[in-house]
């Protein structure tokens, strides 16, 4: 049964690509290069034509639409790390039987954290634990924007607000709020906890 399913599954995904289950001799190459560790694994990862081109993908027009969209992804997979402005430089060779696809990526200067703004409002307001978090705040100005550290930082707030028995506890607003341009970014966090 599990064999079943996962043989549907991987049916099912060649065809959400548009991928007949036959077509998987063609040969294509992606190749990323400019980016490194952790940069490269996420562009990797969010390439679509290189997750086309593990399924054999070989339609030439659906590789050109891909090879399209390959700027889009490619932004997508740096933004977490600060990089909101890439250069990304491609080449997309086709013949009948093979491809391949070259990234160039320039990151570019990375974001930096302008302005921090966290608040606890409702029962915790007054919360010496919560009021003591807010005092060494895991972001702060001028630090490199990671989207992981915002997270944790989210995270770490709802958890002190819960152990300290708010139950009823969310976010009011949660924000990252990117000047492209300026290359900053504001980091706005407003936590009501309600009664404890």
């Amino acid at each position: 049964m599990y064999l079943l399913r996962g043989l549907r599954l991987s049916l099912w995904g060649l065809c959400a690509l548009g991928v007949a289950p036959g077509a998987l001799a063609f040969d294509i190459e992606v190749r990323v290069e400019g980016v490194d560790g952790e940069l490269r694994a996420n562009v990797e990862s969010l390439l679509t034509i290189r997750q086309a081109a593990r399924q054999g993908e070989s339609r030439p027009h659906v590789l050109q639409r891909l090879h399209k969209r390959a700027k889009e992804d490619i932004e997508q997979a740096l933004q977490p790390f600060g990089y909101y402005a890439p250069v990304v430089r491609s080449t997309l060779d086709l013949d009948e039987e093979a491809a391949t696809a070259e990234y160039r990526i320039e990151p570019g200067p990375r974001t930096r954290i302008r302005r921090v703004n966290i608040e606890v409002r409702g029962g915790g307001e007054d919360d010496p634990e919560l009021q003591g978090a807010l005092e060494k705040p895991p972001l702060r100005a001028d630090q490199p924007l990671l989207h992981s550290d915002y997270r944790q930082a989210k995270e770490r707030l709802i958890q002190i607000a819960f152990a300290r028995g708010y139950f009823d506890v969310g976010y009011e607003t949660a924000q990252i709020r990117v000047h492209r341009d300026d290359r900053y970014a504001d980091i706005v966090l407003v936590l009501s906890t309600g009664p404890r």
